[in-house]
């Protein structure tokens, strides 16, 4: 069944360097989750008509999940989950007038719509 999917893939495309600097050894988490953001807002603003696909890890997962569906808090994320970010784009003469709001819809990720507070044994 692999063999079968991988004769089927796309091997035709153009890998896309983002100008986002690469983050030195010791990268805090908040600063892994801003350039995350930046990299997904780059490339669907410098694409908007495209249909993008960002392969990535679990944390990744988890800060486009949570920054784009607010008030959320990511439980735990499956092996191959995956976020669909949809946005409708507006054209006129073949140039983008107008970009909406980020619709989200996921699989394989357990969430929280409240904060979750975690509390330890005393």
């Amino acid at each position: 069944m692999h063999f079968l999917l991988l004769t089927l893939c796309n091997y035709c495309y153009n890998p896309f360097v983002t100008s986002v600097q690469i983050p030195q050894w010791g990268e805090s988490k908040e600063k892994c989750r801003e350039r995350y953001v930046k990299v997904v807002k780059t490339l669907a603003d410098k694409y908007p008509t495209e249909n993008l696909l960002l392969i990535t890890h679990g944390e990744g997962l988890v800060t486009t999940f949570s920054n784009f569906y607010k008030d959320t808090t990511v439980l735990e994320v499956d092996y191959c989950a995956y976020v669909q970010l949809r946005r409708e784009v507006s054209s006129k003469d073949g140039s983008v007038v107008e970009t909406g709001e980020y619709e989200v819809s996921q699989s394989g990720i357990r969430f929280s719509h409240d904060p979750v507070t975690i509390q330890t044994p005393i």
